[in-house]
């Protein structure tokens, strides 16, 4: 079956990124089949993370309404990593395969979050790179900030399934990349009752004991347990319905955005230089 529509990315720039990517979610006519076109402007070194899940959350939608993308990237490097390296088709093959539990031993890992899986994959990335590339590091505040962006989905995203995770280290910058989207509702809309404005939700969503009140053991979003690490090095970016946020250690900004982005995406930058040596406890012997 030919495509029906057509969709040409022509810039890695993260405000023409995800116009694109909703301009494909507002004029997508299921069940037809689409080609999504990477230009040559789009290359391995310039493909991050949140282009990887915005495009796997775009794959998914279109598979569950029926329909199939046929992805043409323009760039040949560029290519052989999505198709070969990280495998992206293996996704949509089968059900079964659709969700993994161990890490692939690479530095990069694209992953479909699953609630049946999601607490022993946090544990098996933690273990991963502890092995790989931090051995002797405290690798705890890493552990727990991928739990709590798992079970925030989880919990409060309402998006059936069409929700990813990707994770990156870059050894030569010291800082690990991740990137979460999914395409639920998004959290000003759980929060509305709270707080109506998006740009105020997405300030508030960052603050201790914010909660949707959706689930008792969930004591609010986790991104204020993000936050209250973050280092000097690190950022982080948050898109959720028709705002923008962006934050820092010693900055904070919230624009409007000029739509909806139904669901969230969030990005961050993690500083490898704030990893602490593991301390060593000392065994006392009572036999």
């Amino acid at each position: 079956m030919e495509p029906k529509q057509e969709y040409i990315f022509n810039s890695p720039n993260r405000g023409e990124w995800l116009a694109g990517i909703q301009n494909i979610r507002e004029t997508y006519c299921a069940p037809n089949w689409i080609r999504v076109i990477l230009s040559e402007k789009i290359n391995r070194s310039n493909f991050a993370c949140l282009h990887f899940v915005t495009l796997s959350c775009i794959i998914d939608m279109v598979s569950k309404s029926g329909g199939k993308v046929i992805l043409q990237t323009l760039d040949d490097d560029l290519h052989q990593y999505i198709i070969n390296d990280v495998r992206i088709k293996i996704y949509w093959r089968e059900e079964e395969k659709t969700v993994f539990t161990e890490p692939e031993p690479s530095p990069f890992n694209l992953w479909r979050i699953d609630e049946k899986y999601y607490a022993n994959y946090s544990m098996a990335l933690n273990q991963y790179f502890e092995r790989t590339y931090f051995e002797g590091k405290d690798l705890t505040g890493l552990n727990n900030c991928v739990a709590e962006l798992f079970q925030n989905i989880l919990d409060h995203a309402q998006a059936h399934g069409n929700a990813f995770f990707a994770i990156c280290y870059h050894e030569e910058r010291k800082e690990i990349e991740i990137a979460i989207c999914d395409f639920g509702v998004g959290i000003s809309y759980t929060l509305r009752e709270q707080y109506p404005d998006s740009c105020k939700a997405l300030q508030r969503s960052l603050l201790p004991g914010v909660s949707a009140r959706t689930h008792k053991h969930n004591r609010g979003y986790g991104l204020d347990n993000i936050v209250s690490t973050m280092t000097s090095k690190d950022s982080m970016r948050i898109i959720s319905n028709d705002a923008f946020l962006s934050k820092s250690q010693n900055m904070e900004k919230v624009d409007p955005l000029p739509y909806n982005f139904k669901g969230t995406l969030i990005d961050f930058t993690i500083s490898t230089d704030s990893f602490d040596e593991l301390e060593i406890i000392d065994e006392l012997n009572f036999g």
